[in-house]
């Protein structure tokens, strides 16, 4: 009787006195009593007790509080917002499937003919979507039946999915005291509290749902699912219960067990790819079995390192060694050693390749596999350091070139065992090409082995210089002898690091310590005689040129200046038609190069650089910008507007921009100069840069020294 008068007064009474409120300014599961004394007691709402009372949890208490005396009126806490259809709601029952339901249990009511009358009214509207219609005819309806619970069932299912949370979970509270045993009016009490947002309670009371519809097992086993997106602690405790019972998940209504059967039957066909899939469907589906699919993955992945390891795909052998280790660790020292073996296998077998392309794309496909290992990683740069010895010397430069940049990539300061054989083997490369007089093999050659090995720069130096003089001795001339031998020491003398940007040799220059300053020094007077011969620049020497449109200008030398270390600075006043003063290109000579600038900016360009050798490339980089230059020597003559040219060489620039997103731009220029001269012709992309030399005013004959003070 008491519950009766509680639970009628309790629905009747939501237009409010004092009241009971379930507010989220406490936890998700939290529920405030306004008790008729005025007090307040907040704490965790547990399941009621046998006959009703309500119980919370209050720190480690555990509170009864009876029904009949609790309270007036039961309210939701307003922070909750009661929209009337919300876009998202939690998962519950489907208001559909509750009318269903409640259809087919009106015979059985057991009440008044009239409320049956009334209630199959309020049905027939619910389902015809005049929800406002049957929630109030359900209200009445509590008056007339006050134990009948099916109409309050609805009412609570069409406010839930209205989002009407307070009178929703009133309703679910006086549905799970009135009516513990039946399973539709808990169902629907746990989907007003999910979608209210009492997960925790609408498991409690869900399970008690399951304990009424199935045996113990199954009941057992459906509260695995029900608890995991609650507490995942629970539902593993639940989970391994029911494996206490169903060892092999063979029950019929174990959904996991059936996805695990379809694994190993692929297993037994040996068709992995559908056991690996049955086995990612559990572990995504059914997180909480992952240890009864464990030995199914494990063969799967054993399989896997077994194809990767036979197939050469590293990359993919330690991705599954890495997996079976945390799998399985109590073989955790064995999936070690394997690990050991498969890389020191790829290592060998990668190190032994004979050629260098099939090298190169061995050890880019193993980068990733050798980043933390600096022992393979050095034994890598010392077999590229080995194969571009020796391909200096069978005279394939460009790949040997290609092989030490390798290299350095891997291991900049590893050095091969063999260094002084290999190199001796270059020298003897080098011997045949200068008896051979191939001289720019030779050049090219040095300057490979130049960039490798500048530790041994000045060791390297002398011996080449020595094999040039001992194999031209018989058959060259003196001067022969010491211009390839100049050649040779102005390849080895440029400082790299300061000749890499052109910024870096303004005037003063940049390079560090004397040594660099006295190498510096020697290429400045090593090279000049030959640079000044294409590059003549005596104060007053003057040029005009033919530019586009038939108009002319004027170019002329107006000041030398000397540089710190040798050289020159070179001030050329330019003036177009019509032009009394121009503006100033400025010119450096120094350390070997010909650098082109402005007045008020720093040299932006290597024009020309030392030695003079057909087939010569220099580059640069700055910013996203890459300049690259080719000279050549061309046999035939060249013809001029003021005559033809024999002794003449080509600059071929090529300035590219990279603009991101895969695109490059690119320009291109033809420099010529003829000896004695200087520049006679300019062919360009951009036909507004193109100049033709038409007169030339040397100022004597008398040649220019270099500048040493």
């Amino acid at each position: 009787m008491i519950r009766m008068s509680l639970s009628r007064f309790a629905l009747v009474a939501t237009v409010g006195m004092a009241f009971v409120s379930l507010s989220t300014v406490c936890t998700a599961e939290s529920v405030r009593f306004h008790l008729k004394s005025g007090d307040t007691i907040t704490g965790e709402l547990l399941e009621p007790n046998e006959t009703g009372d309500y119980r919370i949890r209050v720190g480690d208490r555990i509170v009864v509080i009876p029904q009949n005396d609790v309270y007036t009126t039961l309210e939701v806490g307003a922070e909750r917002s009661a929209v009337e259809r919300p876009k998202k709601q939690a998962p519950g029952s489907s208001t559909k499937d509750v009318l269903r339901q409640l259809q087919g249990r009106l015979d059985f009511a057991g009440v008044a003919a009239e409320s049956v009358r009334v209630y199959r009214t309020c049905l027939a509207e619910a389902a015809r979507g005049d929800w406002d219609f049957s929630i109030k005819t359900s209200s009445r309806l509590l008056q007339m039946e006050p134990s009948w619970p099916d109409p309050q069932i609805l009412r609570a299912q069409l406010m839930s999915e209205r989002g009407q949370a307070r009178e929703a979970i009133s309703l679910a509270l006086w549905l799970e005291t009135s009516a513990p045993d039946d399973s539709l009016a808990l169902q629907v009490s746990a989907t007003c509290y999910r979608r209210g947002g009492f997960a925790r309670r609408a498991a409690q009371v869900s399970e008690k749902m399951y304990t009424l519809e199935y045996p113990i097992e199954r009941a057992q086993y459906e509260r695995v699912q029900l608890w995991w997106p609650v507490d995942q602690r629970v539902a593993e405790e639940a989970w391994a219960a029911y494996v206490r019972s169903d060892s092999l998940l063979r029950s019929p209504w174990c959904r996991e067990g059936k996805i695990l059967h379809r694994a190993e039957l692929a297993l037994s066909s040996t068709d992995w790819e559908a056991a690996q899939a049955a086995v990612n469907e559990m572990n995504e589906r059914f997180p909480w079995a992952r240890l009864q699919s464990r030995p199914v993955e494990l063969r799967i992945l054993e399989r896997r390192l077994r194809e990767s390891e036979t197939s050469g795909h590293i990359e993919e052998a330690l991705v599954a060694i890495d997996t079976l280790q945390a799998l399985d660790s109590d073989r955790d020292s064995e999936w070690k050693a394997r690990r050991v073996a498969l890389i020191e296998h790829h290592l060998r077998r990668g190190l032994s390749e004979g050629d260098f392309v099939p090298l190169r794309s061995w050890a880019a496909k193993s980068a990733a596999v050798f980043r933390g290992d600096p022992e393979a990683r050095r034994r890598i740069s010392e077999r590229f350091q080995s194969m571009g010895c020796r391909l200096v010397s069978t005279s394939q430069l460009e790949l040997a070139e290609h092989a030490f940049n390798e290299a350095k990539r891997w291991d900049v300061l590893a050095r091969p065992a063999d260094i002084d054989q290999l190199l001796r083997a270059v020298q003897d490369r080098v011997r045949d090409d200068v008896a051979m007089r191939r001289t720019l093999r030779v050049l090219r050659a040095a300057e490979i082995i130049r960039d490798a090995y500048p530790e041994r720069r000045d060791q390297m130096l002398e011996e080449l210089s020595g094999v040039v003089r001992d194999e031209l001795r018989e058959v060259a001339t003196a001067d022969e002898i010491s211009n390839r031998v100049a050649e040779l020491r102005g390849i080895f003398l440029r400082n790299l690091d300061a000749t890499k940007n052109p910024d870096a040799l303004a005037e003063g220059g940049t390079a560090a310590g004397d040594a660099a300053a006295n190498d510096m020094i020697r290429l400045t007077t090593l090279s000049y005689a030959s640079l000044s011969r294409y590059f003549p620049h005596e104060v007053g020497t003057r040029w005009v040129y033919e530019v586009p449109g038939g108009r002319r200008e004027e170019h002329e030398v107006t000041m030398l200046t000397p540089l710190d270390g040798g050289g020159w600075k070179i001030d050329i006043e330019i003036r177009p038609d019509n032009v009394r003063r121009g503006h100033t290109r400025t010119v450096y000579m120094r350390g070997g190069d010909v650098l082109n600038g402005f007045e008020k900016s720093p040299p932006a360009e290597v024009a020309l650089r030392y030695p003079l050798s057909e087939g010569a490339k220099w580059s640069w980089e700055k910013g996203a910008m890459r300049f690259t230059r080719e000279l050549s020597r061309p046999n035939d003559p060249l013809a001029l507007p003021g005559g033809t040219i024999e002794d003449y060489l080509v600059v071929h620039s090529v300035n590219a921009i990279d603009g991101g997103a895969d695109r490059q731009y690119t320009t291109w220029q033809k420099i010529y100069y003829g000896a004695g001269i200087g520049i006679v012709k300019i062919e360009s992309e951009d036909k507004n840069l193109g100049r033709t030399l038409l007169e030339f005013f040397p100022v004597s004959s008398k040649p220019q020294t270099a500048a040493t003070d």
